[in-house]
């Protein structure tokens, strides 16, 4: 017999026998060489997330770390590697902390506060060596955006409960522009700039609190970036006119990952017969089929964030008494791939993002359309070696598959890869 000694690089190795002076007797073996026990874990990124209580931090789906052996071996999450193991605790602020299996060399879980303010999250190795993340907990959350983002705020107008904390947060089209925005209020107070990337300000005391960005508007009435926050001593505001009719205003048509929260929540707006705008009616939200949550997170009922259980459609209602409804619809798979042109931010790579993932059988991956913003459009087409392709651009922004059975599915860009090895490439592992 003969023993091998491995060097300190993980991956395929190849061993070579021959008889000397007789190059045709040869023989190969070849053997995989697996990480060693996980020394070093560094985020990836997801630290400084801004959420609602009991709804699970979305904007980047989950925290997110890497883990590697002493030798700088990256390991595998989930399964594809028996090594991993990243123990996710909660530290402050209460809520749970709960692991994803994601695939590739990223560890991912997702969080859901249940108080309002910091909750700190700890990711650690057995080896000791842990990061922590820490997100905020906020009764009503307003994007900051522009480009693919939109522009100005969203909602801009809220209404929250007095002792209630109200983030903005900063949406990145990932064009790799930094355009700033700050947040400066009427009264003066808690005024910040959000570019870097979130400003939460707490509200005690009822009335109507006034703010606008200086860069984009040059008062409280005009502008394309102007707000208002609405603080009530109880949870429900004067009455308007009675609502006889909703309409969808946003959320609608999403696709997201099942059991974690839909990235932008369900709004509707309420009219009376006049077409003017109805407070303090009562809307009734509901699972209609595909199972999961519908969860109303603003006070006037408003706005509400789904939760799909289940890989597929989602479908949900929204009505008021007597009147009619209105019905938004989200397609739930179980892992997702982001096509890219490259770029910071949300846009992170070229190609794919997230390229190699692992699911179960039965399970659905979506490849969703990262749009920079920039006036151009950028196409791929996921075609895979078993003969399925699918355009995803900025009018088709996704499409989902349901792997049924156990193997290895490559694909690639057929625009910008001539075969599944070089290029934008990638894999969907799928377990029994």
């Amino acid at each position: 017999g003969v023993s091998v000694t491995l060097g300190p690089r993980a991956g395929g190795k190849t061993v070579e026998a021959a008889i000397a002076g007789n190059p045709d007797a040869t023989v190969r073996f070849g053997f995989e060489a697996r990480p060693g026990e996980p020394t070093i874990i560094a985020e990836h990124y997801g630290d400084g997330d801004l959420g609602l209580v009991d709804i699970s931090f979305r904007r980047y789906r989950g925290y997110h770390v890497k883990v590697q052996d002493s030798h700088g071996n990256w390991i595998r999450a989930g399964e594809r590697d028996p090594n991993s193991v990243v123990e996710w605790s909660v530290i402050s602020g209460g809520g749970t902390i709960a692991p994803t299996l994601t695939g590739g060399y990223v560890h991912r879980a997702v969080a859901t506060p249940r108080t309002l303010g910091p909750q700190v999250v700890r990711a650690s190795l057995p080896s000791g060596a842990s990061v922590e993340f820490q997100s905020t907990a906020v009764s009503a959350v307003i994007s900051v955006g522009y480009g693919l983002c939109y522009r100005g705020f969203r909602p801009a107008q809220v209404s929250v409960v007095a002792g209630s904390l109200v983030g903005w947060i900063w949406c990145d089209d990932g064009s790799g522009e930094y355009e700033l925005h700050d947040v400066t209020f009427e009264d003066g107070v808690g005024s910040s700039s959000v570019q870097q990337w979130t400003h939460v300000r707490r509200f005690d005391t009822p009335g109507s609190y006034r703010y606008r960005c200086t860069q984009h508007s040059t008062d409280f009435e005009t502008g394309e970036e102007v707000g208002t926050v609405v603080v009530t001593a109880t949870a429900v505001p004067a009455l308007a006119g009675t609502a006889t009719g909703l309409a969808i205003t946003g959320g609608d048509g999403q696709v997201g990952q099942k059991n974690i929260s839909l990235t932008w929540p369900y709004t509707v707006k309420a009219t009376d017969i006049g077409g003017g705008a109805a407070v303090g009616t009562t809307v009734v939200w509901r699972v209609i089929s595909g199972g999961g949550t519908v969860t109303p997170v603003s006070t006037d009922g408003l706005v509400a964030v789904a939760t799909p259980a289940d890989d597929g459609e989602q479908v949900v209602s929204a009505s008021i008494p007597g009147g009619p409804g209105v019905t938004f619809r989200a397609t739930a798979v179980s892992a997702f791939v982001e096509t890219t042109r490259g770029g910071d931010g949300h846009c992170q790579e070229g190609g794919f993002f997230l390229a190699n993932t692992t699911v179960r059988a039965g399970e659905s991956v979506a490849w969703i359309y990262c749009d920079p913003d920039d006036g151009e459009n950028y196409p791929h087409v996921v075609a895979f070696e078993d003969g399925q392709s699918e355009r995803v651009d900025w009018e088709s922004t996704h499409f989902a598959r349901q792997f049924m059975t156990p193997g290895i599915y490559r694909y690639r860009c057929a625009l910008h890869s001539s075969d599944f090895e070089n290029g934008e490439v990638g894999t969907v592992t799928v377990l029994p």
